[in-house]
This record gives structure tokens, sequence and C-alpha cells, in this order.
């Protein structure tokens, strides 16, 4: 049973079915099936934390759209929304670290994000924030967090 203070964390893993995302040159891995693994240690992760609930988005190898994605972390009343993605680094040969997107009020929060959003918005690559609307301290919690993110991009 979900206690009213649980933080809802929907957990999405992108691309999947038809849509493979990005295909490591070496292995050929499919960006799908890692973020998929990720995806998973996550919810075990969030579902061990005490007070909050973990909600995959996508727990299978089948393609859901960017606007069912988001309709079913409201289905949830998720708090949060985390989409992973494996992103290639064209000309590199190894990656390391992190992208963290947040969603602003006026659009893309960097030159970066606004041309990863320009030609990656289909895959849904996206990490969106979706508030409870019965909150108020999670609404001010979420732009609280939503306004330092943005300031340090």
């Amino acid at each position: 049973m979900l206690a009213p203070s649980d933080l809802v964390v929907a957990i999405d893993a992108g691309h999947g079915g038809e849509d493979p995302g990005a295909i490591g040159k070496r292995w050929r891995t499919r960006e799908k099936d890692v973020v998929l693994a990720i995806a998973r240690e996550l919810y075990k992760l969030v579902a061990a934390a005490p007070g909050m609930k973990p909600v995959m988005i996508r727990d299978g190898d089948y393609y859901v759209g960017l606007r069912e994605r988001v309709l079913k972390a409201s289905r949830h009343d998720a708090d949060v929304f985390i989409s992973i993605h494996a992103d290639s680094v064209p000309g590199r040969r190894q990656a390391r670290g992190s992208s963290v997107y947040a969603l602003s009020d006026r659009g893309a929060t960097s030159e970066m994000a606004k041309a990863l959003a320009d030609s990656e918005n289909s895959s849904d690559w996206i990490v969106e924030s979706v508030r409870r609307s019965g909150s108020d301290v999670r609404r001010l919690l979420g732009d609280l967090v939503k306004t330092a993110t943005i300031a340090t991009a």
C-alpha cells in the first residue's frame, strides 16, 4: 500500500521494440537492451528505499511512444520521471559521466539540450518531472530542483 508521503518514481527505459537506439560499433550492443537492464536495477534500488515506490514505464522489449510514457507516469501519480538512455559519443572510444535535463518553463535549458531535443525528440530521450497535483510541498520541491538544475546548466 502506498503511503501518502511516498515518492513515486517513474522509471523509463528508453527506446524498445523496433527502436534499438544507439548501436555499439564493436559489439553491436543495442541501447534498448542496456537501458532496460539499468532500469531494472534502478527499480530494485528504489523499491528497497523507504518512502519510495518505483513504477516501470517499459519492462520488456517493446516500443512505447513518448505520449504514452508520460500518460503512464501520470496514471501512477509519479512525482519524478527518469528516462534512461545511453547516448553515443562520436569520435570517442570511452564515454564518462551523465546528463541531467530538467523540463524548463520555456523549452530547452541549454544550447546542447536544444540540439538534442531537435534531433532526438522522437526517440524519447527526455528526462521529465511529473508533479502530483495534490501536494503543494511536492510541487514546491519540484520547482526548487528544476530551478537549481536549470541554473547550473
